[in-house]
């Protein structure tokens, strides 16, 4: 019984010993470096951006969809007209 007692404690105090050692080492490693190579950095989160809208809705409308607002708003030659020229001819 004593043995076993003896082995316990003989392998906490091992433990213990290692534990001050890999204290004491990343100290001073920490003195050599300066604390920003010491200390785990974590990323920075990368700038979150709005996706670029169209701030007019009518921009967004495909062709169809603006020779039909064209024609509800009675604007003559839209059939004819290319996408550019509906948006311009619609705001």
């Amino acid at each position: 019984m004593t043995i076993i007692i003896t082995a316990t404690v003989t392998a906490a105090a091992v433990y213990l010993l290692a534990s001050l050692v890999a204290f004491v080492h990343d100290s001073i490693a920490a003195r050599r470096h300066g604390p920003q190579q010491a200390i785990a950095t974590t990323p920075k989160p990368e700038a979150v951006t709005k996706p670029t809208t169209p701030q007019n809705p009518i921009e967004t409308m495909n062709i169809r969809q603006l020779k039909k607002e064209a024609s509800k708003a009675k604007i003559k030659g839209y059939s004819s007209m290319k996408k550019a020229d509906l948006i311009a001819a619609l705001t």
